[in-house]
């Protein structure tokens, strides 16, 4: 199937490609959802703002973004991890909304 052709405003992928992969092969068509790996909620918080921030300077469409895991969570991760997920998305994505 060709994904170009699904008639879906919002595509979710997971962390085995990146935003910018993404929408190499697909344009502007889609608003993307994703894409952190959990595994990264296993490392220090300063690995986890590092991440976020390469995801989000990844971004290079004008149809948006819906940071999310790339998977579910599992229950392994540290709620801690989450709150500081949740306080890094909002201290750095204002610098990267789309206008």
């Amino acid at each position: 199937m060709n994904i170009q052709k699904l008639d879906v405003d919002v595509v979710g992928i997971d962390s085995s490609i990146t935003i910018s992969e993404f929408n190499k092969g697909t344009g502007d068509k889609f608003c993307v959802q994703g894409n952190l790996d959990v595994e990264i909620l296993k490392l220090s918080n300063n690995k986890i703002e590092e991440e976020v921030i390469k995801i989000l300077s990844n971004i290079n469409n004008t149809t948006g973004h819906i940071f999310n895991l790339g998977t579910g969570i599992t229950p392994d991760i540290d709620p801690a991890k989450l709150k500081t997920l949740i306080d890094v998305l909002a201290k750095v994505s204002p610098r990267y909304t789309i206008k």
